[in-house]
């Protein structure tokens, strides 16, 4: 780029109307630094330092415990208390947290109760047991001992699946094309992920065509049907 830029400074520089002597010279001096920038190596490039994000600051006290992690997996597949379920009971938990100087739960103290016994104490249950927290800290920047306040909330969810039937009735045309296709019985809890406005999401795909005794493709209507019983095992 730079000797092409020179070459041209040198072409304008032959056009410009000038005394004989002078325009020798300046021809002389183009010449010359276009030979110089031809004869120049390309400047080395130096790589770029990697760049490091700071580290976080220390924390300064004092302040509060914090908890140290997802508090959401303190909470992550617990069994809902039998009482509770048969109750179909729900509610919010407010509690109070005493945090040990070394991130533990030492105690859990309900202040507003769910109005279920079973999911307050299962609530404190699960603190004491897997809660933890980065501890509070004095003014010196030293851990103490803290307390943390939180709620938890409890919905009651039915996920018993005792009797399930369900039949998908649909409609294929001669070339494997699904035309139709509904919802025609639906008896009990249907499973998780279920979809009750679009039942027939990628179920035929890929189904047909069906073909008579002469191997024709033959339009057809298919009905799906799914039926679920949950009994007691047997003894051994």
């Amino acid at each position: 780029m730079i000797a092409l830029l020179a070459a041209l400074a040198l072409q304008s520089t032959q056009e410009v109307a000038k005394p004989d002597s002078a325009g020798a010279a300046v021809d002389e001096a183009v010449e010359a630094a276009a030979e110089a920038v031809m004869e120049t190596s390309p400047p080395s490039i130096v790589p770029r330092a990697p760049i490091s994000l700071p580290a976080a600051p220390p924390r300064s006290g004092p302040a509060d415990p914090y908890p140290d992690g997802n508090r959401y997996r303190w909470f992550q597949d617990v069994i809902y208390p039998a009482d509770a379920y048969l109750a179909e009971a729900e509610g919010e938990v407010n509690y109070r947290l005493a945090v040990a100087d070394d991130g533990s739960v030492e105690d859990c103290a309900i202040t507003e109760s769910s109005g279920s016994e079973s999911l307050d104490d299962l609530t404190c249950n699960m603190l004491v047991e897997r809660a933890k927290f980065e501890p509070a800290i004095d003014a010196t920047g030293n851990p103490v001992s803290g307390t943390y306040e939180g709620s938890r909330s409890w919905r009651f969810r039915k996920h018993d699946l005792n009797q399930t039937t369900i039949a998908i009735v649909a409609e294929v045309d001669a070339k494997g094309q699904t035309t139709s296709c509904r919802l025609e019985k639906l008896e009990g809890i249907p499973p998780k992920g279920f979809r009750n406005e679009n039942p027939c999401r990628g179920l035929f795909r890929g189904s047909g065509p069906w073909r008579d005794a002469n191997g024709e493709p033959q339009a057809r209507k298919l009905t799906f049907t799914v039926s679920l019983a949950v009994e007691e095992p047997e003894s051994d």
